[in-house]
């Protein structure tokens, strides 16, 4: 049977869930996940210090907070209104995926803005949730975004990055020394149809070894499940993240292949009627989440953000320490993007069959909430425009 593509699983789901969502009265759309379902894998560690039901916006308005940096009531939103309480979903259990989010909450830049009660819930049915109502706004794989509100035909709107770059990375098992070690033998980038698996093809290629001449193999779970099996030698390479390089090299395996690469691979998105009826308090989120992101680049707050993170039960090994701020420059200070590297993304998805050919992502993007935000702080916007 033919495989069906990520953003296809995805628009399939909606169609369900939303059904449920309606007969039920709305609630609960989002489930708890270790993994994103689909896009590019970035977890990071397992902990997580979300609850693990969805809730719903009680659409309690409170007028903007009284921060010096409040961005509500711009020129094109007639809203003046914040509504005090959201719902974020987060695609991933990973700490530096969640750190802005976290950072907003528990420094007060929310509550700045007027946003007073901020629900973070790990899921990997962030879309579902938006289209269902349980979710106020979301943080997941910009890929995904752009193919379920092509597929579903769904008000699916991006606002700007989370994460801008990435970092490309085969790690190898104990005793693979040569590329070519690697022929006839099994491989993994976990889900068969993902990225990561076509990212590991495009790492053999590079190293010399023709794709076709290892077994790929399907591998549930997240990046760490690969770390094991690579470790334990279940698999001989599999696609793997900076983090991993510490425990891989003690049990005697490496990286054998290690790139970075800009790519606006996450994003921060909203429902059309959400920014249509609640616009101030999309201004407020996007303003408080790049203050956040303000202050995780000043890397000399380091500890004191991981700190933050452990109290809100993330474990965080010593190894993740070390590798803290390579985490954080994969996120997007400013949240902008580089358009095309934007069309550069889309296309490779394109090309890979994940994307459906012809797609205009920019009808999914609206930019002037981050324009607003990115003001309001003294921030050049970026990008100035789609062209």
């Amino acid at each position: 049977m033919k495989a069906i593509k990520k953003w296809q699983r995805a628009a399939a789901v909606l169609g369900a869930l939303t059904l449920a969502l309606t007969a039920c009265g709305g609630t609960d759309a989002t489930t708890g996940s270790e993994e994103p379902a689909a896009g590019t894998d970035t977890d990071t560690d397992a902990g997580t210090d979300t609850d693990t039901d969805a809730g719903t916006d009680t659409d309690t308005d409170t007028d903007t907070g009284d921060g010096g940096e409040s961005a509500a009531g711009a020129d094109w939103c007639d809203d003046t209104d914040v509504t005090e309480s959201i719902v974020v979903g987060i695609n991933n259990p990973n700490y530096a995926t969640q750190l802005a989010v976290v950072l907003a909450d528990e420094k007060g830049y929310f509550a700045e803005q007027g946003i007073t009660d901020v629900e973070i819930i790990e899921t990997d049915e962030y879309i579902a949730g938006l289209i269902g109502g349980s979710l106020t706004i979301a943080q997941g794989d910009t890929d995904v975004t752009f193919g379920s509100a092509d597929a579903s035909g769904e008000d699916l709107v991006y606002l700007g990055t989370y994460r801008n770059g990435e970092y490309q990375i085969m790690g190898t098992a104990p005793g693979i020394e040569n590329p070519e070690d690697l022929i006839g033998q099994p491989v993994t980038g976990g889900d068969l149809e993902g990225r990561n698996t076509s990212l590991m093809r495009k790492f053999l290629q590079e190293l010399g070894v023709d794709p076709d001449e290892v077994e790929f193999v399907p591998m549930g779970g997240n990046s760490d499940a690969r770390l094991q099996a690579v470790m334990q030698g279940t698999v001989k390479a599999a696609s793997l993240f900076p983090r991993h390089k510490v425990p891989l090299e003690e049990a005697g395996g490496k990286f054998m292949y290690e790139e970075f690469e800009v790519n606006p691979q996450e994003g921060v998105i909203v429902m059309g009627d959400t920014l249509e009826n609640d616009c101030a308090t999309v201004i407020a989120y996007m303003t408080a989440d790049l203050m956040a992101r303000r202050d995780m680049y000043d890397f000399s707050l380091k500890d004191e953000h991981l700190e933050i993170m452990r109290s809100r039960g993330f474990e965080i090994p010593d190894f993740f320490e070390e590798v803290y701020q390579i985490e954080v420059e994969q996120v997007g200070e400013t949240a902008g993007f580089d358009v095309a590297e934007m069309d550069e993304l889309v296309q490779e998805m394109i090309e890979l069959g994940e994307l459906p050919e012809g797609l205009d992502w920019r009808q999914y993007v609206d930019l002037r909430p981050l324009h607003t935000a990115q003001e309001a702080l003294g921030i050049e916007p970026e990008p100035a425009s789609l062209d």
